[in-house]
Protein backbone atom coordinates (compact mmCIF):
# COMPACT_ATOMS: atom_id res chain seq x y z
CA UNK A 1 0.00 0.00 0.00
CA UNK A 2 3.23 2.56 0.72
CA UNK A 3 3.67 2.74 -2.96
CA UNK A 4 0.09 3.13 -4.24
CA UNK A 5 -0.51 6.87 -5.72
CA UNK A 6 -3.81 9.33 -5.33
CA UNK A 7 -5.96 8.04 -7.50
CA UNK A 8 -5.13 4.22 -6.66
CA UNK A 9 -6.20 4.83 -3.30
CA UNK A 10 -8.80 6.75 -3.87
CA UNK A 11 -10.56 4.01 -6.28
CA UNK A 12 -9.84 1.85 -2.99
CA UNK A 13 -11.86 3.74 -0.71
CA UNK A 14 -14.81 4.66 -3.23
CA UNK A 15 -14.80 0.40 -3.53
CA UNK A 16 -15.24 -0.18 -0.05
CA UNK A 17 -17.79 2.92 0.47
CA UNK A 18 -19.91 1.54 -2.04
CA UNK A 19 -19.52 -1.99 -1.31
CA UNK A 20 -20.72 -0.63 2.38
CA UNK A 21 -23.38 1.13 1.01
CA UNK A 22 -24.67 -1.93 -0.77
CA UNK A 23 -24.75 -3.82 2.21
CA UNK A 24 -22.61 -6.02 0.10
CA UNK A 25 -19.80 -6.47 3.28
CA UNK A 26 -20.23 -9.22 5.09
CA UNK A 27 -21.01 -8.01 9.01
CA UNK A 28 -17.92 -10.09 10.11
CA UNK A 29 -15.64 -7.87 7.58
CA UNK A 30 -17.25 -4.68 7.86
CA UNK A 31 -15.18 -3.43 11.04
CA UNK A 32 -12.40 -4.08 9.19
CA UNK A 33 -12.95 -2.67 6.20
CA UNK A 34 -13.85 0.70 8.05
CA UNK A 35 -11.26 0.82 9.50
CA UNK A 36 -9.10 0.34 6.35
CA UNK A 37 -11.11 2.80 4.74
CA UNK A 38 -9.91 5.26 7.44
CA UNK A 39 -6.34 4.66 7.30
CA UNK A 40 -6.59 4.54 3.21
CA UNK A 41 -8.57 8.18 3.91
CA UNK A 42 -4.93 9.18 6.51
CA UNK A 43 -3.31 8.40 3.55
CA UNK A 44 -5.15 10.74 0.96
CA UNK A 45 -5.03 13.64 3.26
CA UNK A 46 -1.26 13.25 3.42
CA UNK A 47 -0.85 13.04 0.15
CA UNK A 48 -2.91 16.20 -0.25
CA UNK A 49 -0.77 17.89 2.22
CA UNK A 50 2.48 16.89 0.63
CA UNK A 51 1.29 18.20 -2.51
CA UNK A 52 0.19 21.63 -1.22
CA UNK A 53 3.50 22.15 0.70
CA UNK A 54 5.03 21.53 -2.77
CA UNK A 55 3.18 23.90 -4.62
CA UNK A 56 3.89 26.46 -2.07
CA UNK A 57 7.33 26.11 -2.23
CA UNK A 58 6.94 26.39 -5.98
CA UNK A 59 4.88 29.39 -5.60
CA UNK A 60 7.45 31.19 -3.32
CA UNK A 61 10.40 30.11 -5.00
CA UNK A 62 9.39 32.04 -8.11
CA UNK A 63 8.20 34.70 -6.63
CA UNK A 64 11.60 35.34 -4.61
CA UNK A 65 12.73 35.06 -8.44
CA UNK A 66 10.69 37.07 -9.89
CA UNK A 67 10.04 40.34 -7.57
CA UNK A 68 13.35 40.02 -5.15
CA UNK A 69 12.79 43.61 -4.26
CA UNK A 70 9.25 42.95 -2.52
CA UNK A 71 10.64 40.11 -0.93
CA UNK A 72 12.88 42.29 0.52
CA UNK A 73 10.93 45.52 1.23
CA UNK A 74 7.80 42.86 2.76
CA UNK A 75 5.65 44.43 0.22
CA UNK A 76 2.90 41.76 -1.38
Amino acid sequence: MENQNYNSILTRVNHILTSMENDSIPIDELSQKLEEAYLLIEKLKSHLFDSEVQIQQIINSRKILTNPEEDKNGSQ
